[in-house]
């Protein structure tokens, strides 16, 4: 749960929490559009520079991860426009706009984000069974990985389904597990 008074009222601890969760996909947001993990790093560390020394409070979760990955999707056009002057830009890369597409994706980044702590939670077994699911193995090929009998995958597998069903608020993110497991 985040600590949304805490953020509001710049607790470093709240902040820290707030790095540690939303740091790393931001950072593969922005370079998986400008191909470059330094710059996508900088960009991550002043845009939550910025926010920390700003006045700008967040109601929930999804306002601010909204905020968080339209902010870094500016500073990523910013810096673009800035080597546009000293190179050739692809224009292509990143859109001047932060529209619908843009913040489909950056949904689908947070949605992951969130999907990956719920998974990180799970009991040990559960996780290992759920990974591997996601990573398209079968039951078969998950009993044999974890030397476990095919029933105590599926046994696992609904155990993990259940937790991360009960630990989600989101409609979508129970969508996303689904999804992502029955592949």
């Amino acid at each position: 749960m985040t600590d949304f008074p805490g953020i509001n009222r710049r607790e470093a601890k709240a902040w820290q929490h707030l790095f540690a969760n939303f740091y790393a996909p931001l950072c593969a947001y922005i370079e998986g559009r400008l191909g470059n993990r330094p710059d996508a790093e900088d960009i991550v560390q002043e845009t939550l520079a910025k926010v920390w020394s700003s006045e700008v409070t967040f109601e929930s979760e999804a306002q601010m991860a909204y905020y968080l990955y339209r902010a870094v999707h500016n500073q990523a056009i910013s810096l673009l426009r800035k080597q546009k002057n000293r190179i050739t830009v692809d224009t292509n890369i990143l859109p001047d706009t932060f529209d619908d597409e843009a913040y489909a994706n950056s949904l689908r980044e947070e949605l992951y984000r969130q999907l990956y702590i719920a998974i990180n939670a799970l009991p040990l077994q559960q996780r290992r069974v759920i990974e591997l699911s996601i990573q398209g193995k079968s039951g078969k090929e998950i009993a044999a990985i974890l030397g476990i009998s095919i029933h105590t995958v599926k046994a696992h597998k609904q155990k993990a389904m259940d937790n991360l069903r009960q630990s989600t608020d989101s409609d979508l993110l129970t969508f996303l597990i689904l999804y992502l497991t029955s592949l």
